[in-house]
C-alpha cells in the first residue's frame, strides 16, 4: 500500500506500521534543522524493526551529512538507526551520452540519507 500526507504531522500513523518509507526532495522544504531532523526520525519511527528508509535529495546548504548524523545518533527515545549518508553524485552518475545537458535529479550539493531501523 501506498500513503501520502502531509509529512509534517504524522501523528496519525501508527509507529511500527512500514516496511519502506521514500522521501525524494522533500525534508528540506521543512527549512529549519530541528524541523528536518524531527521529521525524519518521526518517519523512522514509523518503520518497523528492520524497515528502510530513503531519504532523497537533501541539500547541503538546508541540513549538511554532519546534521543528519548528530540527529540520527541515539538518543533517550529507545529509536536506534544505522544510516550513511551518500552524496547524489554517486548515485546519479552524469550519462555521458547527455554531456552539456543540465540535470534536475539534484542540485549540488546534495546527498541521500540511507537508514534501517534496529530499534
Amino acid at each position: 500500500k501506498f500513503c501520502t500526507a502531509d509529512g509534517a504531522n504524522l501523528t496519525w500513523v501508527p509507529n511500527d506500521t512500514f516496511d519502506h518509507v521514500i522521501s525524494y526532495a522533500a525534508l528540506y522544504h521543512l527549512g529549519s534543522e530541528f524541523e528536518q531532523c524531527r521529521v525524519g526520525r518521526e518517519l523512522i519511527r514509523k518503520l518497523r524493526v528492520g524497515g528502510h528508509a530513503f531519504f532523497g535529495w537533501n541539500r547541503g546548504d538546508e541540513m549538511n551529512a554532519w546534521g543528519w548524523r548528530e540527529c540520527l545518533r541515539h538518543k533517550d527515545d529507545g529509536l536506534k538507526i544505522h544510516f550513511e549518508a551518500v552524496e547524489d553524485g554517486f548515485l546519479f552518475p552524469q550519462d555521458g551520452a547527455k554531456a552539456g545537458v543540465e540535470s534536475y535529479l539534484f542540485v549540488y550539493p546534495a546527498y541521500t540519507i540511507l537508514a534501517r531501523r534496529l530499534a
